[in-house]
């Protein structure tokens, strides 16, 4: 343990009298308080490095907070819908296409308020894996200019989501620099607009720190599974001689189909057979991760294509790599066979896999056609053929990764 990772320890460590002090007040449960309060503890070790010094005590507060509300609220919904796990005869939630249709208008809302650069250089570079140097060199930049757009746009999108998402309007002219500050993880910036104090005495943007800090990657984290798909889907011209004509092209095209996708979740004709009656299972959607790492059995491919198409995250815990066959990919042990981790945006990390490292990270798997193999840059014929076949893999972002 290096003398900055045990001084962060030592910091977090700190705050359990406070957190546990402050939740008992309330919070009858004891059992429940500890839960509170070590979930805290984790949220705040995960943001840890995005957060100033001066601003982790607030942060933890409002985290404690926020997951006493959320608790509140969930276990309510279960009381109020236990009897409607199992429904024979009734039809789709209403609520729930409600929500879907909110969440589309919340993210149009956050693409459209994007200048018109940024959004096509995001939209490429997430949904269609444009890479940075490609988009560098039609832009007449460098990969680091490229990821530090990037970097913003994203962090802009996500407040820009919730704020549309909430239908908040945010009550001071201070709010919105210190919420782009904590979704960007700008340290200096949350330091000189004193972040941490603003956080204990803004309740509206104390509620928005949380999701804001989650530090997702935008499009994947922040869009419905089902438009992600689509948007996936649909391909762009690729730019063959990378010329700023083509990407530039590529990228108009994507922000129309972006739109289209979007209004595509919220009118249209409606489907006569899906509109039919029948009856209904409603299940809830997993709480927890999958987990693949030592110790753990291999996730089989049906599992995994579950996860994708539900959303479920995975999570590696001390889980070996097997081979870096390519500079943005890797092989990662699952039980006796192995599983293909994606890096989505390497160059804006210094993270370089080795074999034989073992890994620790939250990913999401994603489903893939034939021909991914051939995409990525995996030449081997047999390691191609095996990617091909097993139709999913897990993307993550290098700066999510821990190596231990």
């Amino acid at each position: 343990m290096t003398p900055s990772e045990r001084n962060d320890g030592d910091e977090v460590v700190a705050l359990i009298g406070p957190l546990r002090r402050i939740v008992a007040a309330r919070v009858g449960d004891v059992h429940l308080v500890d839960e509170v309060v070590q979930e805290t503890l984790v949220r705040v070790l995960h943001a840890r490095d995005r957060v100033a010094d001066d601003a982790l005590l607030p942060y933890a507060v409002v985290t404690a907070r926020n997951l006493i509300a959320s608790h509140g609220r969930m276990d309510a919904t279960a009381r109020r819908n236990a009897v409607r796990l199992v429904s024979l005869d009734e039809p789709e939630d209403p609520q729930e296409t409600i929500v879907r249709a909110e969440e589309a208008a919340a993210i149009q809302t956050a693409l459209r308020a994007l200048p018109d650069r940024d959004r096509e250089t995001l939209i490429a570079h997430e949904v269609h894996d444009v890479d940075t140097l490609a988009l560098a060199e039609s832009r007449s930049s460098t990969p680091g200019g490229v990821a530090a757009r990037l970097a913003r746009a994203r962090a802009r999108m996500r407040v820009d989501y919730v704020l549309a998402l909430r239908r908040v309007d945010l009550p001071t002219a201070a709010c919105r620099p210190a919420l782009l500050a904590l979704s960007a993880g700008d340290q200096r910036r949350q330091k000189a607009l004193n972040a941490g104090s603003h956080l204990l005495a803004c309740s509206t943007c104390a509620g928005l720190s949380e999701p804001l800090l989650g530090r997702k990657r935008v499009l994947a984290g922040v869009l419905p599974v089902g438009l992600l798909t689509r948007l996936s889907r649909i391909k762009p011209p690729r730019p063959s001689g990378r010329s700023m004509q083509q990407v530039g092209a590529a990228g108009a095209v994507i922000g129309v189909v972006t739109v289209v996708a979007v209004l595509a979740l919220t009118g249209g004709e409606p489907d006569p057979q899906a509109a039919s009656p029948g009856p209904t299972v409603v299940t809830p959607l997993p709480s927890q991760p999958l987990v693949i790492g030592a110790g753990h059995p291999a996730l089989t491919r049906p599992v995994l294509v579950d996860a994708a198409r539900s959303g479920q995250q995975v999570r590696a815990e001390d889980a070996t790599v097997l081979a870096v066959p390519v500079d943005e990919g890797l092989w990662l042990a699952s039980g006796d066979g192995r599983i293909w981790v994606q890096l989505t945006g390497s160059g804006e990390s210094a993270f370089r896999a080795r074999p034989g490292q073992r890994l620790y990270f939250v990913a999401q798997a994603i489903q893939h056609r034939q021909g991914f193999a051939h995409r990525i840059g995996l030449h081997d014929r047999d390691a191609a053929r095996r990617l091909d076949r097993q139709q999913v893999h897990l993307s993550v972002a290098p700066e999510d990764i821990r190596a231990g």
